[in-house]
């Protein structure tokens, strides 16, 4: 189990570096839409043309936001959730799933899985941006308590050290 220093330590940092954002969706047409959409807006995009590609990328590159397709070949974009949840990880992983799906059921089977945010398609490209920016803020405030929790951490430490000289004079 690692330690809070440890996980602040790796967490990627607030930079001047864009957000890396991985879209994966089989169908090619929203795949590069997207992707034009978001690096219109300023983020880095990788893409991904199923589940399983995603996960080869989320396992070899650090990206802490997904903007997943619901059905695609292979690992499905809740399975893909799910391995995300799963793993060992010293980040956070923000998800949005997006679907044609646009029933009640599929919403909560969506978000069981481990999905941040659920969007159906056709969707609202403001909408999708604003989301995006709640994800980017979740994110921020994650980075905010691993560094806090470090420095308590460090602290901790100071006091425990103090505490155990002042123990030692004390015999």
């Amino acid at each position: 189990m690692r330690t809070v220093a440890e996980i602040a330590d790796a967490s990627p940092a607030q930079t001047a570096q864009p957000l890396k954002i991985l879209v994966a969706d089989d169908a090619p047409n929203i795949r590069l839409g997207l992707t034009r959409m978001l690096q219109k807006w300023g983020y880095e995009v990788h893409a991904a043309a199923d589940g399983d590609e995603a996960w080869e990328i989320l396992e070899s590159e650090t990206i802490q936001f997904v903007v997943s397709d619901w059905m695609m070949p292979g690992c499905s974009g809740p399975e893909l959730c799910r391995r995300i949840r799963q793993r060992e990880s010293s980040y956070y992983t923000y998800v949005i799933l997006l679907t044609a799906r646009d029933e009640k059921d599929a919403l909560v089977e969506g978000m069981e899985s481990g999905a941040d945010d659920y969007l159906v398609k056709p969707f609202n490209q403001g909408e999708l941006k604003v989301r995006i920016k709640a994800g980017e803020r979740v994110l921020q405030l994650e980075r905010d308590l691993a560094a806090r929790n470090a420095e308590l951490w460090k602290t901790h430490s100071e006091l425990k050290t103090a505490y155990t000289l002042i123990e030692e004079d004390l015999k």
